[in-house]
């Protein structure tokens, strides 16, 4: 992929290019359970420079390495645009990217839109294996969460329900708490608002 963005790059007769030296190292950053965001976006921007890289450089991959961790980024610092831009902003990660992207499509060339779309594909796919890791299938994924959500509930019972006396607010509380937390209940009301009776029992 970084090397489609580096093609896109050099028909935009762009002096910037990505080193695809570190791919490996960017993939496994990208998705690294162990390192905040924070700390991923300064390594793959340090990762997608090259050594002799100038500061404007360094400028438009920190706009990069935003991207695709689903940060905002500056679309003119980017490409190097000096005119103001409708859209001056884009975050992969918003609700409305893809309203984004359609209204920047009106002010970059062929070529910008086609960088955006990679990265926007970058972004989604480490989205995706975060959810579901790679080498998952969706079927072994879910049956993986099943087994947690038993391990979990059985769990909650041995250590908290079966130490709480039956038929008591708290526990039908933490009753539906949880089926609140696994999506079972059906309203949040539910869970904090018991019967009178119980409560003056």
């Amino acid at each position: 992929m970084l090397t489609q963005i580096n093609l896109l790059l050099d028909n935009l007769t762009d002096d910037l290019r990505l080193n695809t030296q570190y791919v490996t190292d960017i993939e496994q950053t990208l998705l690294s359970n162990t390192e905040s965001n924070k700390d991923k976006e300064k390594v793959i921007q340090k990762l997608l420079l090259h050594k002799e890289a100038i500061k404007i450089d360094k400028d438009r991959t920190a706009q990069i390495a935003k991207l695709v961790l689903g940060y905002k980024a500056d679309i003119a610092k980017l490409f190097g645009i000096t005119e103001k831009l409708q859209t001056p902003k884009l975050e992969l990660s918003a609700a409305n990217s893809d309203d984004a992207l359609m209204e920047l499509s009106a002010e970059l060339n062929e070529d910008q839109i086609g960088i955006l779309l990679q990265l926007k594909t970058l972004y989604s796919r480490v989205r995706l294996n975060q959810i579901i890791p790679s080498g998952t299938s969706l079927s072994k994924s879910m049956i993986e969460k099943y087994e947690l959500h038993h391990t979990q509930l059985k769990s909650f019972k041995e250590n908290i329900l079966l130490k709480l006396r039956r038929n008591t607010a708290v526990r039908r509380n933490l009753e539906l708490a949880y089926a609140l937390y696994v999506g079972n209940a059906q309203t949040k009301q539910e869970v904090f608002e018991p019967k009178k009776s119980s409560i003056y029992k």
